[in-house]
């Protein structure tokens, strides 16, 4: 079954020849980079301008991945037709959850996953788009650092925890923090705005108990991190 997708990586690094195996067409809609955040929200506003009907899925992915399994996409986009959650291929290199392959085992949910590549279902996008002012990032974070961690919070808060779901038999390679090394990252800023915003949602009553543990470990770690 074929479907539509957004497909959206930053302008700096991205193979021609991978973008051109996953799209006919591509279009560079940034000459420098403007930021994680900001970059992939443009994609995804130009993209949704160019086409008459909504996509299915968003396709957001770093610049700095390698795809050597050539069935990594399909997938992601098999287990998509199956259910709504943001799906995550495996890797190599991230912060928890890495392996050296592909592997046979079954997807699996999670709470929140690295958005080294994302495949997001449209609507959650509209969704985040329409009640927070985003298509999938917060442009606080700046350059990076952060961006994915709350966006898997807020969906978390609508959407339930488990909202993510890891997929072994998709794998691509990460070659780990060589974008953020070529600009000025300040990693300490963005984990500032981080915390901050989780500390603001902490003081809403109706808060669920589950994210309540997830903001006081983030904040816990974060500012382990910057002392």
């Amino acid at each position: 079954k074929d479907v539509e997708m957004v497909i959206a990586a930053t302008a700096q690094g991205a193979a021609i020849e991978t973008l051109s195996e996953m799209a006919a067409n591509y279009t560079y809609l940034a000459p420098r980079n403007v930021g994680f955040a900001y970059g992939m929200n443009r994609a995804i506003k130009m993209g949704v301008q160019f086409e008459s009907e909504a996509p299915d899925y968003v396709l957001c992915f770093n610049n700095d991945l390698q795809f050597p399994n050539k069935g990594w996409l399909r997938h992601l986009v098999d287990i998509a037709e199956q259910t709504t959650q943001v799906l995550c291929p495996a890797t190599d290199s991230a912060a928890h959850r890495t392996q050296s392959g592909p592997e046979s085992k079954p997807s699996y949910p999670v709470d929140n996953n690295s958005a080294y590549c994302w495949l997001v279902p449209f609507k959650w996008c509209q969704f985040l788009k329409d009640t927070y002012g985003f298509w999938l990032f917060d442009e606080d974070f700046k350059p990076a650092y952060g961006e994915d961690d709350w966006t898997a919070f807020l969906l978390a808060k609508h959407f339930g925890p488990k909202h993510m779901r890891y997929v072994p038999r998709s794998f691509v390679k990460h070659l780990r923090g060589r974008t953020a090394r070529t600009v000025e990252h300040n990693r300490r800023d963005s984990g500032r705005t981080l915390v901050k915003k989780l500390q603001a949602e902490l003081r809403d009553e109706k808060l669920p108990s589950y994210l309540k543990r997830w903001a006081q470990n983030y904040i816990s770690i974060l500012s382990t991190r910057q002392s």
